[in-house]
């Protein structure tokens, strides 16, 4: 197969391989033993360089032209270029390329596949970047200042697949209600007849509308986020709604026709006590009770993510956070009505994307390939190095 080291695809003339997306916002390190390119931020700025190196490649055939090339253009990391000088801490100079005018950009899928992840759904881009700031969360940091596309240009991508059937729109934003014009957008498309889903929606910002759209694409379940059971640990959080909010919110769903709503939690937060740990289940039961909802909890560990606010905190050790999922397991298996019940993230997976999130250019390949083996060492031997890191991060030019 193709190695994932960049130094043994240049040895054998395996093919080039580049990478971009979210993490390339967040610490493009961990590509530093693996990507022959990484395009870091957005890829629209980067695409006509990129494009027009990688051709030049395919006529030329020299894999080091191409890196020198491809390095070039600022908001492109070259590891086998560029991760010595970071070692040896020489200034990088790298910087993330950010859209500023969101008119121009191609903003919803190209094909539909109904086999794919999605299915029947066309997605079309809102915005991009975030107005709140989570302690938990990269966005803010990390994917540049908010920029919106107009409602014209969002309703002209819908148009395209208008005719289509039985597609639906799906809205891409980090928060659909922070779009300054969702209600117009939603009355436009209940005009037009076209069912929707939303990538996120916020309590505090859910409205009758919101719901609406979603029961009459026959859409029955609702999906939100307290990531705490009571009001001071959410606050921490950054998510400023109580208790009580939630309740009224949920209760309006309910009688517009919602049957069911999916709760996301985070367990091993900074601050948090066993109290806290409890009133996730007690917060389930307090919704069932109030809204008739069915109410399914999903229950994953806190992991600290380089650029967020809370980075620098540690992750939850590993017998603290199975004493709190046997707590709560118990609860909710014992001591909640059968309207609830709760899912828990494998607490394995969350340790492997603490430690490689936050690879380093000294241990940014992956020895002994993508194998099961290779990564369950990762989580036993890599202890990260998380100032170290932002150090390499700087010189990188994050």
């Amino acid at each position: 197969g193709i190695s994932t080291d960049w130094h043994e695809r240049e040895i054998r003339e395996d093919p080039v391989f580049g990478i971009g997306g979210a993490l390339s916002y967040i610490n493009p390190l961990i590509f530093s033993g693996i990507a022959d390119y990484v395009v870091l931020g957005d890829g629209e700025p980067v695409l006509g360089h990129l494009v027009g190196e990688c051709r030049k490649y395919l006529s030329h055939g020299d894999r080091r032209k191409l890196w020198e090339n491809l390095s070039e253009h600022p908001s492109i990391f070259v590891p086998p270029l560029h991760r010595d000088m970071i070692l040896s801490g020489k200034d990088v100079a790298r910087k993330k390329s950010f859209v500023s005018d969101m008119e121009g950009v191609r903003g919803k899928s190209l094909w539909v596949c109904e086999d794919s992840v999605f299915g029947k759904t066309v997605l079309v881009e809102l915005q991009r970047g975030c107005r709140r700031n989570c302690s938990y969360c990269t966005i803010p940091s990390s994917f540049g200042p908010v920029r919106t596309r107009s409602l014209d240009k969002v309703i002209e991508d819908i148009d395209t697949v208008k005719d289509s059937e039985n597609l639906q729109v799906g809205l891409v934003t980090p928060e659909a209600g922070d779009y300054p014009h969702i209600l117009k957008l939603l009355e436009y498309l209940s005009f037009s007849g076209q069912a929707v889903s939303f990538a996120s929606l916020r309590v505090d910002n859910l409205s009758e509308e919101m719901v609406e759209a979603l029961v009459r694409s026959r859409r029955y379940s609702l999906t939100v986020a307290p990531e705490a059971g009571n009001d001071r640990l959410r606050f921490s959080c950054g998510k400023i709604f109580k208790n009580d909010l939630i309740l009224e919110k949920l209760s309006m769903a309910s009688r517009i026709g919602v049957t069911q709503v999916k709760l996301y939690f985070m367990a091993g937060l900074p601050g948090e006590e066993m109290d806290d740990v409890d009133s996730i289940p007690e917060l389930c039961r307090e919704i069932h009770f109030h809204t008739g909802l069915k109410v399914r909890a999903s229950i994953g560990l806190f992991v600290p993510k380089p650029m967020s606010r809370w980075g620098m905190e540690q992750i939850c050790p590993p017998d603290e956070i199975k004493a709190r999922f046997r707590r709560l397991k118990r609860t909710f298996a014992k001591g909640l009505p059968r309207g609830c019940s709760a899912s828990f993230h494998n607490e394995g997976e969350s340790f492997l994307e603490h430690s490689i999130s936050w690879f380093s250019a000294s241990n940014g390949s992956l020895p002994g390939g993508l194998n099961r083996r290779a990564l369950s060492a990762i989580i036993k031997e890599y202890v990260p190095d998380k100032q170290f890191v932002r150090e390499q991060l700087e010189i990188l030019g994050f």
